[in-house]
């Protein structure tokens, strides 16, 4: 579970980096569709690096901007 953690930590970083963002320190948002928005931050242990990002977890929060229910999936391959 722990190596699951950091490819997702790593995953959301290396995506929020790129844009210029530090999702480690704020909430990033990821607009998936116009009533779809996925605010998340990576949440880095004081004893650890975000490269090694050992023990790290991840915070999300979806807002869906109309009656449905919503979910989200971790995948190891990326299917």
């Amino acid at each position: 579970m722990r190596a699951l953690s950091a490819v997702i930590a790593l995953f959301l970083l290396n995506g929020a980096m790129s844009e210029g963002s530090n999702c480690t320190d704020e909430f990033c948002e990821n607009q998936l569709s116009p009533e779809l928005l996925l605010k998340y931050k990576v949440n880095v242990p004081a004893d650890t690096t975000v490269e090694a990002c050992d023990g790290c977890t991840v915070s999300m929060e979806l807002i869906y901007d109309a009656e449905a229910w919503v979910s989200i999936g971790f995948s190891t391959d990326g299917q």
